[in-house]
């Protein structure tokens, strides 16, 4: 966006600093004087927030993924974790102080490690499954979730549906860094 609204030099300066995270996750300052020492950036869980602002939660009632207030969680719902690990994220929520992980079983959102086949979260943190003419909707720090039902929807009204086929802003989950 920097080199489509003028900023050249910016953009530049800017992919330089983008390709040294992705190969030491590190931001260095700019030189100069006494530099300040490296910026490590965040790579451990994120919790996940849709085009609308809200948490992505899991209801443990009712076995569904549900839209939750920021600061005033609604009762029975777990703030859902995205949590990188070596191939990519898994989905998980923090029960007890553990992370357990979600999958699809049946058309319900479940804890389990092991899913049917076809019936696991698949997070994708890139444009990689975008089609020819297709353009990547989700700008900056963003995901998406699907399962072989498809999409992971939000809408305004913090229902959530898992069969969406579309990959639009209401597909996206912005990540919001939190400690692990």
């Amino acid at each position: 966006m920097l080199a489509v609204r003028g900023y050249a030099d910016e953009a530049v300066s800017l992919a330089s600093k983008l390709t040294n995270f992705l190969k030491h996750r590190t931001i260095y300052p700019e030189a100069g004087g006494d530099a300040p020492l490296p910026i490590a950036l965040h790579t451990g869980d994120f919790q996940l927030v849709t085009d609308h602002g809200y948490l992505l939660a899991w209801d443990m009632q009712n076995r569904n993924f549900h839209g939750s207030r920021a600061f005033w969680s609604d009762n029975g719902l777990l703030p859902v974790i995205a949590r990188r690990q070596a191939h990519g994220f898994g989905v998980y929520v923090r029960i007890d102080g553990r992370l357990e992980p979600l999958v699809l079983r049946n058309g319900a959102v479940m804890l389990g490690a092991v899913a049917p086949d076809g019936e696991r979260f698949t997070v994708d943190p890139s444009g990689s499954k975008v089609g020819p003419g297709e353009k990547w909707s989700c700008p900056g720090l963003s995901v998406t979730i699907s399962s072989s039902r498809g999409f992971l929807l939000a809408t305004p009204q913090r229902s959530i549906a898992l069969d969406s086929p579309n990959k639009g802003a209401w597909e996206c989950l912005a990540l919001l860094p939190v400690n692990s």
